[in-house]
């Protein structure tokens, strides 16, 4: 009953309020059944995958790292997707703390794991972990990442999960993989390429109904420095501006995506010398 009460909470928002139905739930398991159990197993991995969306990265890690050594020792193969799913979340919150290196590692045990599990290439569960992997490898940023990163977005983008099942927006590592490749090419300086990327993601998530999702406002912060790198500072502002309308409402003022277009539009009203 407590679980469907958090579950409740969560839709609605309140985040805080299910963590800490669900650690109550979690502690009475565990006098119950004991820490071995695969119930203990599946509810640190759901507790962790709340605390990424609720963006605790420290609490989540420990939750998360926990479900993983507990599956590894059990005599099941990788059967519980819940805590197969732990493998993602983690790689997610190491990426939000600045190991990308370690979020990559991780992207790529969950595809063996999923391999070993006879999870189809163009299944979505394969598509997303390549897609968070090409993230990381993106965050690590040399030209061998940058390169191998390209070739998986590009596969997912020619090749992948039909478009029903990609749902950028929904979920911590839920992305477009237009949206890779356009980080991509602005890493490497092929800013018409990102343009374009850009533009085509936004498109996506209009024509779905989420074109005033966080992940359009991310988007929308992406296109609006590549204009401004393109010298389209008119139409760089308004797209920053509605940027940081969007992240406002959607992740805060205080977040950091949301700081960083407040910053560009404030440099812009300083002029090029403020441009950061």
């Amino acid at each position: 009953v407590l679980l469907d009460v958090a579950l409740v909470s969560e839709h609605r928002g309140r985040l805080d309020e299910g963590i800490a139905l669900r650690r109550e739930v979690l502690a009475s398991t565990l006098r119950r059944l004991g820490a071995e159990s695969a119930e203990v197993r599946f509810q640190r991995a759901q507790l962790g995958a709340v605390l990424v969306v609720a963006e605790r990265y420290p609490e989540a890690e420990i939750e998360l790292r926990e479900a993983i050594r507990l599956e590894e020792r059990s005599s099941g193969v990788a059967v519980e997707f819940a805590v197969n799913g732990a493998f993602l979340d983690l790689s997610v919150a190491l990426l939000k703390t600045g190991r990308p290196g370690e979020a990559a590692a991780l992207s790529r045990r969950r595809l063996e794991r999923l391999q070993a599990l006879g999870i189809g290439e163009t299944r979505y569960e394969s598509e997303a972990t390549r897609l968070q992997l090409a993230k990381a490898l993106v965050a690590v940023g040399d030209p061998e990442s940058l390169a191998e990163a390209r070739q998986l977005a590009e596969k997912a983008a020619t090749g992948g999960a039909p478009a029903r099942e990609m749902s950028f927006g929904s979920g911590p590592h839920d992305v477009l993989p237009s949206f890779v490749l356009a980080r991509i090419d602005c890493a490497e300086g092929r800013l018409a390429e990102g343009r374009a990327h850009l533009e085509e993601t936004l498109a996506s998530l209009q024509s779905s109904g989420r074109e005033s999702s966080r992940a359009a406002g991310e988007a929308q912060l992406l296109l609006g420095e590549t204009l401004l790198r393109l010298g389209e500072d008119a139409l760089a502002a308004e797209t920053l501006r509605s940027a940081y309308e969007l992240l406002f409402r959607r992740a805060g003022a205080s977040d950091e995506q949301t700081r960083r277009a407040k910053e560009l539009l404030d440099g812009m009203q300083r002029g090029p010398a403020g441009r950061g």
